[in-house]
């Protein structure tokens, strides 16, 4: 998507930073950047929200412990194991659905990435889960599961507010739109 869209605008220069939800919404607030792609910022935030995709979060857990599990993992459960937490205290999509289904996990290692996590989990360290785009093309002894009941997250994008939104902008957007419709078209053609 980036590659096609700066071969279409080659005088556009485009920065990219990566941050948790706090930084982005701080970013945000703050101009130092124009647009993100995040989970739905907190109703605190204000912004416009440009909703583009729903992803399923998925449990991760050390190999031994998949077979005990069928298909699908209790979300409950998460309070049976040692748990990894990647980002505490960032308002990230593991710290909402603890908060908000009143998880209270037993928090023995935090990360600063998800790949970290992961292999973590691999090393049979705990167990912990995040979005299902983040960890779909990685490898290991790790066993993925859909939470019983399945737990989804809005992904989109948020902008100060999208009338005042360059035509640039709004053509990015437009962008990232298509290039994620696309996406799904993709995969749902593979399966």
């Amino acid at each position: 998507m980036l590659k096609s869209f700066l071969a279409d605008y080659p005088n556009i220069t485009i920065y990219l930073k990566e941050g948790t939800n706090v930084e982005l919404a701080k970013w945000l607030q703050e101009g130092v950047i124009d647009l993100s792609f995040s989970a739905k910022p907190s109703m605190k935030d204000e912004f416009d929200w440009i909703p583009v995709l729903t992803d399923e979060l998925m449990a991760w857990l050390p190999e031994r412990y998949g077979s005990n599990y069928g298909d699908s993992f209790p979300v409950k459960d998460l309070e049976k194991y040692p748990f990894i937490i990647t980002q505490p205290d960032n308002d990230t999509d593991i710290d909402r659905v603890l908060h908000d289904l009143g998880i209270e996990a037993d928090i023995h290692f935090s990360t600063k990435d998800a790949y970290a996590t992961y292999k973590m989990v691999e090393a049979d360290l705990g167990v912990s889960f995040n979005q299902q785009l983040i960890a779909r093309d990685w490898t290991g002894k790790v066993t993925v599961l859909s939470f019983k009941p399945a737990q989804y997250i809005e992904l989109g994008l948020a902008l100060p507010s999208m009338n005042e939104a360059s035509p640039v902008m709004k053509q990015f957007i437009s962008y990232v739109k298509q290039s994620i419709l696309e996406q799904g078209a993709s995969d749902k053609n593979e399966n």
